[in-house]
């Protein structure tokens, strides 16, 4: 198995990368990337912020991190106020995705991980949506359509369980379907295993 990558955003179930860490003893990663502030408020071995890092510390607070901060800072465009900046190879990825459709950070992180030959993608805090919302951040779609890119071509994307991209928060990811089906991952892969609610309840098995 190859590499894998850990990309933290800055979404609700960014909180699932504790958990995950913890259960998992370490997460088994090979490299942590964070999503713009999310850089300065966990340990990682990169930064990916694409926004433009003068424009960005003019109008917010908090980035001003990006002065000291001793690991790479992944940007749009490398400044000498940022030490560690370094201009994303935008060229090279697009080619190797074959699409040019790049329109958040997370999905340039995405397309990055999959372009230096991670075969394993963990995305946490990459939500986009929330329940109960009507505002939503832009994105979602790129990111997805990315992840079915990338599987297509062997390449494991494993999302915080509370997020809302893939539709991971949903207890039903079927539509039509009354009986439960679980999803399991094997060698990379997605399988259904179709779970009868008849057939349990019959076996002695109460839940629901």
């Amino acid at each position: 198995m190859g590499k894998s990558v850990t990309i933290v955003a800055m979404g609700a179930s960014h909180s699932d990368f504790t958990s995950y860490t913890a259960i998992n003893q370490g997460a088994g990663t090979d490299e942590v990337w964070a999503i713009n502030a999310m850089a300065a408020a966990i340990r990682c071995d990169r930064a990916i912020i694409m926004d433009d890092l003068k424009l960005l510390i003019d109008r917010i607070p908090g980035y001003e991190f990006v002065y000291n901060f001793d690991k790479p800072i992944i940007t749009s465009k490398a400044y000498s106020f940022a030490p560690t900046s370094e201009a994303y190879p935008l060229e090279e990825v697009v080619n190797h995705v074959s699409i040019p459709y790049l329109n958040t950070t997370v999905a340039y992180a995405f397309a990055l991980a999959w372009y230096e030959g991670f075969k394993e993608i963990r995305l946490f805090g990459c939500d986009f949506t929330y329940p109960d919302a009507h505002a939503a951040e832009s994105g979602r779609g790129n990111v997805e359509f990315l992840i079915g890119l990338a599987t297509a071509n062997k390449v494991k994307t494993i999302i915080a369980s509370t997020s809302t991209l893939m539709d991971m928060n949903a207890k039903r990811k079927f539509y039509g379907y009354a009986d439960h089906i679980d999803v399991k991952i094997e060698d990379g892969r997605f399988k259904c295993v179709i779970i009868d609610k008849k057939e349990k309840v019959e076996n002695g098995d109460q839940s629901r």
